[in-house]
């Protein structure tokens, strides 16, 4: 069994003085850093070393050992090694009481690891708390061995780690790890055991997955891709986890987020809207009850979660206005109940409760509610008081997200998970689960695992230390590094989410068109990408020191495929701008000195062949292979159709290319198509455009009505409206300068459609914009309207502190409607619709 587990640098580094680090006491008064993740909760340093090779091939079934192993820990006994249970071993309890290691008050998943020059001695209540203790001492031992060392233990090279007492125990009894595989990246069943075995060495004892319709039920399998997880898996999944005291939760969305099961002309009549279930609707809740029932055997944890999140459509709906809370509590209380009867503990999400208080007046008492945000806030209150109050047994979650993200923001979950864990324990939670959201569609795993420590840190032991003293013990624990260059390199991917093109990392900057349409043209923003390219370059060079030989190791590929990403993007647009620039040569010599115009086309023909053949040939074949190394084929289409787009934009430049060159003939008065007329006409700007919004439905300009009408009465008005993504469409634009709005109606009328954004500024101030569009646009912010001209038009904004809401009016006059806006002389930043001025979080 391949194990997961750091192996490979220096151990026992006197770190005196060193304020950013945990302060482990030894009886000299020193400071000793001990690589051990999650932090053990006591620490006392001992005299002297204990030789790893007096273990000899006893180290190695120690190493690999699991749970079962424990079940009767007689047979691990060595000369040299002693672990035992006091409460069932009376002769390895006098033993224990004589070295002051009787496990009082550790509960059912402590340890106490004492290790002695001649001797280590391992003691627990429970088999669980042996495996964890053995948990820690793998870490020791392999921050002090090498691959090389293991291979030859009873070299000439003594191996030691040093004395030491370790009394620990966890704080929160439920440590989980929720993973979303419903909107994107579905993991194969040794990625999902590969999981298993990583959380349970960093102490985590429960696990859960996301599922929306990626469950293959036998009564229900229509709603499920061919592709998505059988019974039968998670039911093995279930077995192979308990063999490492992690255990399973059922989890079904049951409310809202039901979009991909109603997509199935089978279940279609189940929706109230496209996203959300009727609610309360008896052949709904027979219909989710029957899903529960084949689910439940499957998963070996006592919890099922429900969901039922952001069901926001509850408050639109005719029938439920005025009653949205009641609505919600008829259609989540008889499947809690369902569930208790069928003798699980059920589980939802808060959101909706804490929304509509009136929720907990119906909620059984045996229901578990989970209390989730995953900002960078420093007072979680308002999420946990609400239940702490109402004596409701709640866990909180915070968040690691990867929504429509090349990698994680790390600093945001650091301060949201340290946060939250410190506050939810202080308040009485009894468990706390981590959700990893990967809905996106070409995220990996692999780039969580710093976040998943993050979260094990705090689940077994809340701190408030310095993230300092977490990145030393993560990185030389699980990639034997020494210099925290995987720090160095988290940071640096935080500092190029900062730049404007990467949008916070979104994915949908792979995506941004690179070359116009015949007789169109394009603008290319030119802001930062310099920056970009230099700062992807410094992170490469620091994942390339890495060490190759650490059982992590094998993540680097995939960390590194984030850097890949904009490497090949830059790549692609330094490749246009070459084409672009000989073939404007063609055209200026194709008069006076036609052998050079052969050269030059050439050039442009052979650069846009290279291009073609790697997006459509060599770059999905390396993303394949990254994405089998996690996952099924499921989603591997959406996945890689952004490399297929530009293959085929590549192909269309390379075939106008080649028959621009074929018809060139001078001799006849045949010459070389325009840039325009090929497809070259890019132009390039400073400016940083505002191109993602949340935009309204359309509404048609009717008799009587014109840009002044207010369309938005049911919102409260245009000046007061904030609307959410529940109410309007997330948009991103794939043009730089410019949201285009052909898409939203296929009728050639007159309409208006509203944009909507927000702006974080740190200070009341003054800034430029600039409005253009092809109708006419009025401008609201912050509930008042900003004087503009119609189709183009510089404005002053006067900024607040905080949060600013932009609301832009557009009117379309032509067939090709389309509007720009953008800030001018500012630096920002944005997560989706959502832009802030300085990037603050960032800095």
């Amino acid at each position: 069994m391949r194990l997961f587990f750091p192996i490979a640098f220096l151990f026992g580094v006197k770190l005196l003085g060193c304020p950013n680090l945990l302060d482990f006491q030894n009886p000299t008064g020193l400071k000793q850093f001990i690589p051990v993740v999650p932090a053990p909760r006591q620490v006392d340093m001992l005299e002297g070393y204990f030789n790893l090779n007096q273990l000899g091939a006893f180290n190695d079934k120690l190493l690999s050992a699991n749970l079962l192993d424990f079940q009767n820990p007689t047979g691990l006994k060595h000369p040299h090694f002693n672990c035992g249970l006091p409460a069932t071993d009376p002769a390895f309890a006098r033993l224990a009481n004589a070295k002051n290691i009787l496990p009082d008050g550790l509960g059912n998943e402590g340890y106490q690891l004492l290790i002695e020059p001649e001797r280590i001695w391992l003691t627990a209540n429970t088999p669980a708390g042996l495996f964890y203790g053995v948990q820690s001492l793998k870490q020791l031992v392999r921050a002090e061995a090498n691959l090389l060392d293991f291979q030859n233990l009873t070299g000439l090279e003594p191996i030691k780690i040093p004395c030491l007492k370790i009394t620990d125990f966890p704080a929160f009894p439920y440590r989980a790890i929720m993973d979303d595989i419903s909107r994107g990246p579905l993991p194969n069943m040794d990625f999902l055991k590969k999981q298993i075995v990583r959380m349970a060495g960093l102490k985590i004892n429960l696990l859960t997955y996301y599922t929306e319709h990626v469950v293959k039920t036998d009564k229900h399998p229509a709603f499920s891709p061919l592709q998505g997880i059988t019974l039968g898996e998670f039911k093995e999944l279930s077995a192979f986890a308990e063999q490492y005291n992690v255990r399973l939760i059922g989890n079904f969305q049951s409310l809202g987020h039901a979009n991909k099961v109603l997509a199935s002309p089978k279940y279609a009549h189940l929706g109230a809207t496209h996203r959300m279930f009727k609610p309360g609707d008896p052949e709904t809740l027979r219909f989710l009850t029957e899903v529960y029932d084949e689910m439940l055997p499957s998963f070996s944890a006592d919890f099922f979660n429900i969901n039922a999140d952001e069901a926001w459509d509850l408050s639109r709906l005719a029938q439920t206005k005025g009653q949205p809370g009641q609505a919600y509590a008829s259609h989540v209380v008889p499947l809690l109940q369902h569930l208790i009867e069928a003798g699980k503990k059920p589980m939802l999400w808060g959101d909706m409760a804490l929304a509509y208080p009136e929720v907990f007046d119906f909620l059984p008492k045996e229901a578990t509610v989970l209390a989730w945000n995953y900002d960078a806030l420093e007072d979680f209150s308002e999420y946990i008081d609400p239940l702490k109050n109402r004596g409701i047994d709640f866990w909180i979650c915070p968040g690691i997200l990867n929504s429509n993200r090349t990698f994680p923001d790390f600093l945001q979950a650091y301060i949201n998970i340290q946060n939250f864990a410190n506050q939810g324990y202080k308040a009485g939670a009894s468990g706390i689960m981590t959700c990893v959201w990967d809905d996106g569609g070409r995220h990996f795993f692999a780039k969580d695992w710093y976040g998943v420590a993050m979260a094990a840190e705090q689940s077994w032991h809340p701190n408030d230390e310095p993230k300092n003293d977490f990145d030393r013990r993560f990185s030389k624990t699980f990639f034997s590094d020494e210099k925290m260059l995987l720090p160095t390199f988290f940071k640096q991917v935080i500092e190029l989410a900062d730049l404007y093109p990467t949008q916070k990392m979104n994915t949908h900057f792979f995506a941004m068109e690179l070359l116009p349409e015949p007789g169109d043209s394009i603008v290319w923003s030119t802001k930062d990408w310099e920056a970009v390219a230099r700062r992807v370059g410094e992170s490469d060079l620091v994942l390339q020191q890495l060490p190759a030989y650490a059982d992590w190791s094998d993540d680097r590929l995939l960390l590194a495929e984030t850097l890949s990403d904009y490497q090949k993007i830059l790549l692609a647009r330094q490749a246009i701008l070459k084409i672009k620039s000989w073939y404007e040569q063609a055209i200026v010599h194709q008069k006076t000195d036609p052998d050079e115009v052969g050269i030059y086309l050439r050039w442009a023909l052979e650069e846009a062949a290279s291009l073609w053949e790697d997006w459509a040939f060599v770059y999905p074949k390396e993303f394949t292979t990254d994405w089998l190394s996690e996952n099924r084929t499921y989603w591997l289409q959406e996945a890689t159709s952004v490399y297929r787009k530009k293959g085929d934009d590549f192909a269309a430049l390379k075939n106008r290319l080649e028959s621009a060159t074929e018809n060139f003939a001078p001799e006849l008065g045949q010459y070389l198509p325009t840039l325009k007329e090929v497809g070259l006409d890019i132009r390039l700007t400073d400016r940083p455009y505002f191109t993602f919004w949340l935009l309204s439905p359309v509404f048609p300009l009717g008799k009587g009505q014109s840009l002044h009408t207010d369309f938005l009465l049911e919102m409260g008005g245009e000046l007061a409206a904030r609307p959410t993504p529940y109410d309007w469409q997330k948009h991103q634009s794939l043009l730089a300068d410019r949201v285009g709005l052909t898409a939203l109606s296929e009728k050639k009328e007159k309409m208006i459609v509203y944009a909507y954004a927000t702006i974080e500024s740190t200070e009341d101030q003054l800034v430029s914009a600039t409005t253009e569009s092809s109708g006419g646009i009025t401008v609201i912010l912050n509930g008042e309207y900003v004087p503009n001209g119609l189709s183009l038009s510089n404005l002053e904004l006067p900024l607040q502190s905080g949060k600013n809401h932009l609301i832009l009016k557009y009117v379309n006059g032509v067939d090709d409607p389309w509007f720009s806006f953008r800030l001018d002389e500012v630096k920002i930043c944005n997560r989706k619709h959502k832009y802030q001025i300085g990037c603050v979080l960032c800095k």
